[in-house]
């Protein structure tokens, strides 16, 4: 059974196949007259599997140094599970209000709980006023994930104010040092791997403007710094949200380390009115007890099996033409036409029209946005005849769109000015010649949906690439009472999950791209929804190799795409000369697309594309639906090395890749990851080893001090169990 509860000891049990999560309720009567009974949650374990739950009866190190209140043990002296704001708390709570009388004072009690099957929800209630707060777990066993939200529910008859409202808390075991593993995030440079110190110095991962990871990816990794790639405990976790997101990693007074996500309550206030409930995004939280690779393997795994659109999730990702970096705004039907042609000869399976598309569209601030009618000039019969003879050409056809902006100069700025982010007593604040559709408003959401409509309904389009390329200002939210102009940062992302939920259930065959400015908004939630994370706009390969890094600690390969794919060589943010082997191979190692003039090429380019893209499709099947791990990290080593794992165990793929390699440096023996021990394989077809050979002694590379670019694929078979 997945969730135990001990009655005599109230005490609650979370078991996964690897991991125990367990935490009690407390209760104590503070020493002085009149004084109320705290029936408290508390933290007593996380970590690996402990099966008897009775081991928990005794706490550990509970009466530490701390705060008194009367003889009443203060939240700063325990591990507490939920702590709401009030009292003599001093760390980041996770639930602050202010009740209709101005007390700012939470005074949570347990009052009950309910188990079924693998989920607990436990009900805590304020002991004077008409809150209640239901905290939700789920387990999932086999990828030793749990994830926790809360539900926050106004049982009085006067409003309260929300003023912080985090998902969840969790306590890491006490110890002697932690490291902090975060992916830092901006635009072309998303997901830095950046390892700190745990200091009684708050650390806050939080991103805002708008989207989930315009500074720090909602993500965090604990460790004692020991922990490798292979080895080592980690508590890890990654917050489901693609809006403002906060994460706040804080090590007491006690030395209890202790982690707090959700909403991001940065100009956030939420207005609960009674008999209303506010529910808050899940906390995905996993502890690995393998290193990293295991981590990622089981998030990876869990978003594979519990999010990801059914109609794609067990099929690998298809081969995707897109010439915006070639042409730009410069395109028409005559031009795409031949581009396609060769496209198809290629073996690309979407084919892709990007920006430029729409009336007096020619620049990043010209007409277009908003209105999302087809320009004449350049397609004198609409998209129709192109889409045709994509479709003639065995290609899908798709199209880029950006419905949450608008330019000044459409139709729709000019009827609608009221559904503009903007405050009235300030300029309107352009970027990139763009402004924010407000998208808390219903009346937006629905002309979104009708645009949405419009396009797919009327035109044979089987993908979507939505594109949101500057972040969210002025955020008013017109018709609404001043108290409640903070909610707009919500209401925002809500109806923006309302458009992504009625494309795919309308349209489940449409293959689905979520591109934000490149990557901001690639959060495990939008993978509800998308079939493909554009995580880049910058294309440049090593800069790419990064950033994949990163953002494959929480990613399935196979939604990896955008940056890293086959590109001019000299183009990109850098304009790094490029062999196209190694943009084709890092492709591979997640979705891979291309963006070249193809009418410009060479016939011998032409066909060494159409060589990768064929390999590609015979090695995608173990890319993207089999497991990835790591085996060498860019950041400390001469290169960045990755394995794939069939899902059938019979192939095992070694992508090995070093941009500079320096004084004839020999590449060490590579330690391959996840195998069967007692199996022999084949590799390249030149000698056999056993599972266990490849996984302590590790495989000869064959790569030396060869120059820059170098990149390798090393093919392996399993031949013998």
């Amino acid at each position: 059974m997945s969730v135990e509860y001990l009655k005599e000891e109230n005490i609650f049990v979370l078991q996964t196949k690897r991991t125990t999560y367990a935490f009690s309720v407390y209760e104590e009567t503070p020493k002085y007259p009149g004084a109320t009974t705290r029936r408290t949650l508390r933290s007593l374990y996380w970590g690996k599997k402990i099966d008897r739950a009775q081991d928990f009866v005794r706490p550990f190190n509970w009466y530490i140094n701390g705060y008194n209140d009367g003889g009443k043990q203060s939240h700063e002296r325990y591990a507490g599970e939920y702590v709401g704001a009030g009292g003599m708390f001093y760390s980041e709570p996770t639930l602050k209000v202010q009740f209709a009388d101005g007390v700012r004072d939470l005074f949570l009690n347990y009052k009950s709980h309910d188990i079924k099957d693998s989920a607990l929800i436990i009900t805590l209630a304020d002991v004077f006023y008409g809150i209640e707060v239901d905290l939700h777990y789920k387990v999932f066993e086999e990828y030793d994930i749990i994830v926790r939200n809360s539900v926050i529910r106004n049982t009085g008859s006067e409003k309260i104010i929300l003023e912080k409202v985090f998902s969840a808390t969790v306590n890491i075991p006490y110890g002697d040092k932690y490291y902090l593993t975060s992916l830092d995030s901006k635009w072309t440079h998303e997901y830095e791997l950046q390892h700190t110190e745990i200091t009684r110095a708050k650390t806050v991962i939080q991103s805002l403007g708008g989207v989930s990871n315009s500074q720090n990816y909602p993500y965090f990794a604990i460790s004692d710094g020991s922990a490798d790639n292979c080895t080592g405990e980690i508590w890890y976790g990654t917050l489901a949200w693609s809006g403002n997101t906060k994460i706040a990693v804080e090590k007491d007074a006690m030395d209890q380390v202790r982690v707090t996500g959700g909403i991001s309550d940065d100009d956030f206030a939420w207005v609960l009115k009674p008999a209303k409930v506010f529910i808050t995004p899940e906390f995905v939280l996993g502890f690995s007890g393998g290193g990293f690779n295991t981590a990622a393997e089981m998030l990876q795994s869990y978003v594979k099996a519990s999010r990801l659109p059914s109609a794609w999730k067990d099929k690998p990702s298809p081969i995707i033409y897109n010439g915006w970096t070639c042409f730009k705004f410069d395109i028409d039907e005559k031009k795409l036409m031949s581009v396609a042609e060769i496209a198809a000869k290629t073996g690309a399976e979407i084919f892709v029209v990007d920006d430029g598309w729409m009336e007096n569209r020619t620049s990043d601030s010209s007409g277009g946005l908003g209105d999302w009618k087809v320009d004449k000039n350049k397609f004198p019969n609409g998209l129709a005849p192109l889409i045709a003879r994509v479709n003639e050409l065995g290609m899908k056809f798709g199209l880029w769109i950006e419905p949450e902006m608008v330019t000044r100069d459409s139709a729709l700025f000019s009827e609608h000015p009221e559904w503009i982010m903007h405050y009235g007593s300030r300029e309107y604040e352009e970027s990139r010649g763009q402004l924010n559709l407000n998208l808390a408003l219903y009346e937006v959401e629905d002309y979104i949906i009708g645009v949405i409509d419009g396009l797919l309904e009327n035109n044979n389009i089987e993908y979507i690439k939505w594109d949101m390329n500057r972040y969210v200002s002025q955020a008013n939210f017109p018709g609404v009472p001043v108290d409640e102009q903070k909610t707009v940062w919500v209401k925002y992302v809500q109806n923006l999950y309302e458009i992504f939920g009625h494309i795919k259930r309308k349209y489940p065959h449409v293959f689905f791209e979520n591109c934000a400015s490149g990557g901001l908004r690639a959060d495990i939630e939008t993978l509800k929804y998308s079939d493909r994370i554009n995580y880049s706009d910058n294309h440049d390969p090593v800069d790419s190799l990064y950033m994949r890094e990163g953002l494959s600690l929480v990613c399935p390969p196979g939604y990896i795409g955008g940056s890293g794919h086959i590109s001019a060589s000299g183009s990109g943010f850098n304009r790094r000369e490029c062999p196209m082997q190694f943009k084709a191979l890092l492709g591979m190692t997640g979705s891979l697309g291309f963006s070249v003039d193809l009418v410009k090429s060479s016939k011998e380019e032409i066909e060494e594309i159409a060589g990768y893209i064929s390999l590609a499709k015979e090695l995608r099947n173990t890319v993207q639906l089999g497991k990835g791990y790591q085996l060498s990290s860019i950041y400390k080593d001469n290169c960045y090395c990755r394995e794939f794992v069939s899902s059938d165990g019979k192939e095992v793929l070694v992508f090995l890749f070093a941009p500079q390699l320096t004084f004839t440096y020999c590449f060490p023996s590579i330690k391959l990851f996840g195998l069967d021990s007692n199996a022999l394989y084949s590799v390249d077809g030149s000698y056999t080893m056993s599972g266990e050979g490849l996984m302590n002694k590790g495989l000869d590379s064959k790569v030396y001090g060869l120059g820059n670019m170098v990149c390798k694929l090393i093919r392996i078979k399993k031949v013998k169990n």
